[in-house]
């Protein structure tokens, strides 16, 4: 009688579950088990993946590129080889510079190394158009204002030029308006001068024949353009 009322208050306990139940209870937890263990499979092959991703992003970003060469300075450069082109802009430029170089100098002499970018004749012509008694401090500089490109092939070009002559002295200085008329060959590249261009000669020109284009198209306008051939 005792384990009879003994086993009715166990039934009657908030924690007691049939036999049925337990078991239920039981396969639940291990499906439970079982799904966690899958997640956290998945987000640790998720975290591996990502890892390695942001590895190899970061390996190609810190990967230096192959040593290409040294330049005249002793910086080491590299990366993927391409071809250099120059375009016509760029030759352009480089004419300028050339130019405004040759007539840049001081009571010193010129700039050094203008050897690489000339010939001995444009040298000694440029000289002699600029020499000066060099008694005392001066300076001469050419500024280019406006260029036109009247002829130009691979290895050949002509650059006329519109600038300023400025000639500095201790006392005193004076600008004048200039045009000159430069030559340019390419040569056999060089350390100093990778382009090959040099100004191979220099000569005088003239508003008229700098602004030929602007007056010959002012003539046709105030008298009327030109009759075409086979018309009357």
């Amino acid at each position: 009688m005792a384990n009879s009322l003994a086993g009715d208050e166990l039934k009657r306990h908030p924690l007691w579950q049939p036999e049925q139940a337990v078991r239920a209870d039981a396969s639940y937890l291990r499906e439970v088990r079982r799904r966690t263990r899958i997640a956290l499979g998945a987000l640790a092959v998720s975290v591996a993946v990502a890892g390695y991703c942001a590895w190899q992003e970061a390996a190609l970003v810190l990967r230096p590129h192959p040593v290409l060469g040294v330049n005249q300075d002793g910086w080491v450069f590299g990366g993927p080889t391409r071809d250099f082109v120059l375009t016509e802009d760029m030759e352009r430029s480089i004419w300028r510079e050339i130019l405004e170089a040759h007539l840049a100098r001081t009571e010193k002499g010129t700039i050094p190394g203008l050897e690489e970018f000339s010939t001995p004749d444009t040298l000694a012509l440029v000289e002699q158009k600029l020499h000066k008694n060099a008694a005392r401090p001066f300076t001469i500089a050419l500024t280019v204002v406006e260029d036109r490109v009247p002829r130009r092939t691979a290895t050949k070009g002509q650059l006329l030029v519109r600038g300023r002559l400025t000639v500095v002295e201790t006392e005193q200085s004076s600008s004048s308006e200039v045009f000159l008329s430069a030559y340019f060959q390419r040569f056999g590249p060089s350390p100093a001068n990778p382009t090959g261009w040099r100004m191979v000669a220099l000569a005088d020109s003239s508003r008229p024949e700098f602004y030929r284009e602007e007056l010959n198209q002012e003539r046709v306008e105030l008298l009327g353009a030109p009759k075409q051939p086979g018309r009357r």
